[in-house]
């Protein structure tokens, strides 16, 4: 199977804007709105914050008899609904292994050495 064309840029920019602004980096939540604002994780900032994607509801999803609870889901440019996480895998083009390695790296010291190491294509196939 062949990898997915990544986008470094985009994934230099989306590392950065999640660093310097760690007061809204949580990498245990895709989307969580706190006292003071809200916090996303790597996969939530390139969702939310960076292509600026609406977060849905269940009553977006399933109509006005469902809570308005927030879910994991987001309409691609397509209008296809998708997990936050698989969206933000494509829109990087991170292939299976990246992402895993990306989005569940919870040590925030270790997402720079993760960032490293997807740019120098440890988790390509040679």
């Amino acid at each position: 199977m062949t990898d997915p064309v990544r986008d470094d840029e985009a994934l230099f920019r989306v590392f950065d804007y999640a660093r310097n602004h760690p007061e809204n980096w949580n990498q245990n939540s895709w989307r969580q709105e706190t006292a003071c604002g809200t916090t996303y994780c790597i996969a939530g900032f390139q969702t939310y914050v960076l292509d600026q994607k609406t977060p849905l509801t269940f009553r977006d999803i399933y109509g006005s008899r469902f809570t308005n609870a927030l879910t994991r889901s987001v309409r691609d440019d397509n209008g296809n609904l998708v997990d936050v996480q698989e969206y933000a895998r494509r829109s990087l083009g991170l292939n299976s292994e990246e992402a895993e390695a990306l989005f569940f790296c919870f040590d925030h010291d270790d997402i720079e050495g993760v960032v490293k190491d997807i740019t120098n294509d440890k988790y390509r196939e040679q």
